[in-house]
């Protein structure tokens, strides 16, 4: 899966291992890779359409991840787990904003 953050150019790049890397667009370079931020293959990457530096990860394993980009590099601040990789569900992230998803393999973010 892959996403790009604007705001900061780079894409983000989720790997079948778990691991997310960053990707610096005006470097034309890999500048990060951390392995096992999941322990399966992550699906899906969704950037919150108002908030450029927010996103989240969704992964085969059941579990969501919600990032801030930040300082160069993401840093997760919440972790949602035991979820169906395919049955719908909605969470609140903030009094704005939800989550949705048609699984950890298919997110969005609502403004």
């Amino acid at each position: 899966s892959v996403a790009h953050l604007q705001d900061q150019q780079v894409l983000l790049i989720g790997g079948g291992n778990g691991q997310l890397g960053v990707f610096d667009l005006r470097q034309r370079v890999l500048v990060m890779e951390e392995e096992h931020v999941h322990s399966k293959a992550i699906r899906s990457l969704a950037v919150h359409p108002s908030r450029g530096h927010y996103f989240g990860s969704g992964s085969t394993d059941g579990t969501v991840k919600l990032w801030t980009y930040q300082a160069g590099r993401p840093r997760s601040h919440a972790h949602l787990t035991n979820l169906h990789p395919t049955h719908t569900f909605m969470n609140e992230v903030t009094s704005d904003s939800l989550i949705s998803q048609r699984g950890t393999t298919d997110l969005a973010f609502s403004r």
